[in-house]
């Protein structure tokens, strides 16, 4: 089966169905959301779109975003997944935690979600943005043993934000508040040995140096 990455959905049914008619995604292939995918919260009609999601015929994998229900999400178990730890939703819903490192079809992908929330004056703390959105010293630490105990290769980087130095190149704003996980990034760009690293967040289609890519609504085929 393929492997499909793309960017936000937050949450969107509709959005997510029409990208992946366009793709030429097949059913059972793995789709893989870089952050904001936004399904698994308690809002009502986030909830309503999540039920429908969980019928369809794909496997749906993501990191965690900003815009994330993590007082949710908190309630799932850590469990056995392609090598690494995840949670489990739904047999096709799957959140990729931060540091861990899966095959996936015969891929090897590291992840590491998290972002700042730009918008958190207009959201509610513990409704609709919460502090979990950025990564605690412990997943830092265990994201940096994840990659000594793979030498320091893996074909594919997944995460929400970016490395420091790739943000300035493509003049993206950015936050104070998120320099720390920023920086971290940049040190995983300057140590790991990797094929391309995708991203979301930052609401744009846009490839810089070859190997990094933004996503917003644009899908893309990893190599068989």
């Amino acid at each position: 089966m393929s492997i499909w990455i793309s960017g936000d959905t937050h949450g969107y049914y509709d959005e997510l169905m029409a990208r992946l008619a366009r793709s030429g995604a097949q059913p059972g292939d793995t789709i893989i959301v870089t952050g904001d995918f936004g399904f698994v919260w308690r809002h009502p009609e986030i909830r309503a779109a999540f039920f429908k999601l969980r019928k369809e015929n794909y496997r749906f994998l993501f990191v965690d975003g900003n815009h994330e229900g993590f007082e949710m999400l908190a309630g799932f178990p850590l469990s056995d997944f392609c090598g690494g730890k995840a949670q489990i939703i739904e047999p096709n819903i799957v959140h990729l935690m931060r540091g861990e490192y899966y095959n996936i079809e015969g891929r090897s992908i590291f992840t590491f979600g998290g972002a700042y929330s730009h918008d958190r004056a207009m959201r509610q703390i513990g409704y609709s943005w919460f502090k979990e959105e950025l990564p605690s010293a412990e997943e830092y630490l265990h994201g940096e043993e994840t990659l000594a105990a793979h030498d320091y290769k893996v074909d594919y980087i997944i995460t929400h934000t970016a490395p420091y130095s790739i943000l300035r190149a493509m003049q993206f704003d950015i936050a104070d508040e998120e320099l720390q996980l920023n920086s971290y990034l940049d040190k995983v760009k300057d140590t790991i040995n990797f094929k391309h690293w995708f991203f979301g967040h930052y609401h744009q289609n846009k490839t810089i140096l070859g190997k990094y890519t933004c996503l917003l609504d644009d899908i893309i085929k990893l190599p068989e």
